[in-house]
């Protein structure tokens, strides 16, 4: 069916004085065609083939899986025992496969913490000099005590020799200068 689409695309002609159409691959139809699935169908339908979902990138072994439309049941969906199939099917298609799920943050959505139930570990970014240290605490204490948590401090302005930044604080030569 998809090879007929690609040669009924690829015969479509041109208006005069138009450049050619140019023909399209079947890689890119079906590309196209993967895109109308994603993760939250292989969770409502458990005959939507999830290998054939997953997009590569340039990047080898590296392929990721949007996560679909907005779905007025995603929380749900992503917390079910379907999600937590579907979590296992990934990571044992590969031993070597490391599943990573990138979500709004913690506090923002309910869908964030679904997803984290179903994750082996946490890895929270937190934006140096935006994010309250007492929100990070917040999100800390929302996850499961289980679950390795580790923090990544992004967007860090580098400081000058002889002092370090510390989250809320800036110690190093300050504190060598008044005895601390």
């Amino acid at each position: 069916m998809m090879k007929a689409v690609a040669t009924a695309v690829e015969a479509v002609e041109h208006a005069p004085g138009q450049a050619p159409v140019q023909p399209l691959y079947l890689e890119a139809l079906t590309l196209v065609e993967r895109l109308h699935r994603r993760l939250l169908d292989v969770i409502k339908d458990s005959s939507v083939s999830l290998p054939s979902l997953l997009m590569p990138t340039d990047v080898p072994g590296l392929s990721f899986l949007p996560a679909g439309r907005p779905d007025d049941k995603s929380t749900e969906l992503l917390a079910s025992s379907r999600m937590q199939q579907v979590v296992a099917q990934l990571a044992a298609q590969d031993p070597t496969r490391l599943v990573v799920f990138d979500s709004a943050p913690l506090l923002l959505t309910t869908e964030s913490q679904a997803l984290a139930q179903v994750s082996g570990q946490i890895l929270i970014v937190v934006r140096a000099e935006q994010t309250p240290q007492q929100v990070v605490f917040e999100a800390i204490e929302t996850l499961a005590e289980d679950k390795p948590v580790s923090l990544v401090l992004n967007q860090c302005v580098r400081q000058p020799h002889g002092y370090y930044y510390q989250y809320g604080s800036y110690a190093g030569a300050r504190e060598k200068a008044s005895g601390a």
